[in-house]
């Protein structure tokens, strides 16, 4: 909807723009974007190599990143594609993860020492935003705004 009030152009008919609401971000289109996180990591994981790991590191990366952020979209009322304001976004709500998402921000720029680094990637950031999107999914746990820094 946000895309039909920002970019068309009616013409024809009457136009719709001045009746499409304001889009807010909701946590309920990252949770259903993103319920197979765990598959889709492990689909793009499967035949990591020494020759591909920078090309499927990058696109790992992005997908953990953009994926945490779906889940805290909602309560900082923002929308980013870019990475940058993804990482801060998730910095101000997870000070402590805060290591781990400046190397996926790395990762995703294609700044990639080693191997090693994207399997760590995977194992350690990749299984916990998968977890933490699982138990909001599955409503063991919920986020709170007061979370921000």
């Amino acid at each position: 909807m946000a895309f039909l009030a920002e970019a068309h152009v009616c013409v024809w008919g009457k136009d719709l723009r001045s009746t499409i609401k304001p889009y807010r971000p909701s946590i309920n289109v990252g949770l259903e974007m993103n319920k197979d996180i765990e598959e889709w990591i492990d689909l793009r994981s499967n035949g990591l190599t020494r020759e591909n790991y920078v090309a499927k590191g990058k696109s790992i990366a992005k997908k953990i990143l953009r994926t945490h952020y779906s889940l805290y979209c909602q309560i900082d009322n923002s929308f980013y594609s870019d990475l940058y304001k993804i990482a801060e976004v998730l910095i101000s709500f997870e000070p402590y993860q805060s290591a781990c998402i400046k190397e996926a921000l790395q990762i995703s720029q294609g700044k990639i020492d080693s191997f090693s680094q994207v399997t760590n990637l995977i194992e350690d950031y990749g299984k916990t935003v998968s977890s933490l999107l699982f138990s909001i999914k599955t409503g063991t746990h919920t986020l709170s705004p007061t979370m921000k820094n």
